[in-house]
């Protein structure tokens, strides 16, 4: 108990020490240019729900580039690189069957 107490103590004593605020001011009225695009989306339209098909949903909001990566398909490292005791450097350590069209 008296140690929890002395804890309790020197971090109330002693709060940590931060850096300087950082102040980011957005005036919404005033533009400089476009935002462009960084990341795409995760999951193509397809998804794992069977029978769906959000092809035109996807071109209408303009989604032109899917990641397909952590999808638990042909492009997932699992399926890529299956041996995780297999040498990085050796490429027949690597499977790129299940990605090619």
């Amino acid at each position: 108990m008296k140690i929890a107490l002395v804890l309790v103590f020197a971090i109330l004593a002693f709060p940590p020490i931060y850096p300087d605020e950082i102040v980011i001011s957005i005036d919404c009225n005033k533009t400089d240019g476009i935002i462009k695009k960084f990341a795409g989306i995760n999951c193509g339209p397809l998804g794992q729900a069977k029978g769906v098909d959000l092809t035109e949903q996807y071109k209408q909001i303009g989604i032109d580039f899917i990641r397909t990566h952590d999808f638990y398909g042909p492009t997932d490292i699992s399926s890529i690189f299956p041996n995780w005791n297999a040498s990085v450097g050796d490429e027949k350590s690597y499977n790129f069957s299940s990605s090619r069209l």
